[in-house]
């Protein structure tokens, strides 16, 4: 019978190492960067924050570039400066609030896109 040798042991401690690592990072990438999504919210009036307003939603988003281009090309197409639009990341619906993890309020001027952010991270 053979004995392992100790370079062959320290071999092997190295692999199950890397795959520990590889599973590390799939991990957080299925949970961190899989899970984030971004959803645009178009206000034609300009105001998000009075009651009843009427609003565009868009698809999901994976980033907030993402989101922010779809805001600018609807606020581009309408030309209307009192027009806004907000990429929201995360949002939840706990009893009659929504709680998202980012808020982004944009406005086009011009051809300059301003935004800031309202809450989150």
């Amino acid at each position: 019978m053979r004995r392992r040798t100790a370079p062959a042991a320290a071999s092997m401690l190295k692999f199950i190492f890397l795959i520990l690592i590889g599973g590390a990072i799939a991990f957080s990438y299925y949970f961190v960067v899989q899970s984030t999504v971004w959803q645009g919210y178009y206000y034609p009036e300009g105001c998000p924050n009075c009651e009843g307003a009427e609003y565009i939603s868009s698809p999901t988003f994976r980033s907030k570039d993402e989101c922010t281009g779809w805001g600018r090309e609807l606020a581009a197409r309408a030309r209307n400066l009192d027009d806004r639009f907000q990429c929201k990341k995360n949002c939840k619906q706990r009893g009659s609030l929504t709680v998202c993890d980012e808020i982004v309020d944009c406005i086009l001027v011009g051809n300059e896109l301003r935004c800031q952010r309202l809450s989150g991270s």
